[in-house]
């Protein structure tokens, strides 16, 4: 077993006695892992990353390759994860057709060592596993089509987040880190909560230091 194993295997699988009543409520409303977040949840998790300083975007599954391309305004250097859903979207082609948009690059097919390179470009997007309600934080993680630097080096980073994959509290996401939580299961799993923000020096707040100075959720319904 291997200490990342090990850790997950620690953590407690109910922690209701630490939970709020906001929490209480939110965990009731989930009692199935696959079950279509309710209205409750998803307004929940919309109002906590409004208020961590992310932009929500609500729309239907259908619209969302134009509500990329005509809300956004993408422009110049951007760079995506490799993910199937995006192909389901119609995304490459409606991206391809943005004229505002200069250059593409798949993640993945950055050389180990050069992400740097890429340090500044204008926008990511990306597929979020997660949102987390009583936060409004995304949960990430890398796959074989893409690395962490999408969240990362770009200027703005937009994720994709379906509706029904909102959970309440961090804790009903344990059983999908202990998924991960294998030999060959990914190297990084990234909780964001808004743009990367730091207040390090003298207190001053200052995004867009570590990361992305703003970050848009695509939240999706069926």
């Amino acid at each position: 077993m291997s200490t990342r194993e090990a850790f997950f295997r620690r953590l407690p699988m109910d922690d209701s006695e630490r939970l709020t009543k906001d929490e209480t409520a939110l965990r009731g409303l989930f009692t199935e892992p696959n079950q279509i977040a309710s209205s409750t949840l998803v307004d929940r998790f919309v109002e906590m990353a409004t208020h961590a300083g992310a932009r929500v975007l609500r729309c239907d599954i259908h619209q969302a390759a134009s509500t990329i391309v005509e809300q956004l305004g993408i422009r110049g250097l951007l760079l995506y994860a490799d993910d199937e859903l995006f192909r389901r979207l119609g995304m490459y082609e409606a991206l391809g057709r943005c004229t505002a948009i200069e250059r593409i690059v798949n993640v993945a097919s950055i050389p180990r060592g050069r992400a740097r390179d890429f340090d500044g470009a204008n926008a990511s997007i990306s597929v979020a596993r997660l949102g987390i309600a009583n936060s409004g934080a995304l949960l990430t993680g890398i796959s074989e089509g893409e690395n962490r630097s999408v969240s990362l080096l770009a200027d703005e980073h937009i994720a994709f987040l379906a509706a029904d994959d909102i959970v309440p509290s961090l804790a009903h996401a344990v059983p999908l880190l202990r998924n991960t939580a294998k030999p060959d299961g990914p190297s990084a799993i990234t909780l964001i909560a808004g743009p990367s923000k730091t207040a390090d020096i003298e207190k001053v707040l200052v995004t867009g230091v570590h990361g992305p100075a703003a970050l848009t959720i695509v939240l999706l319904s069926a």
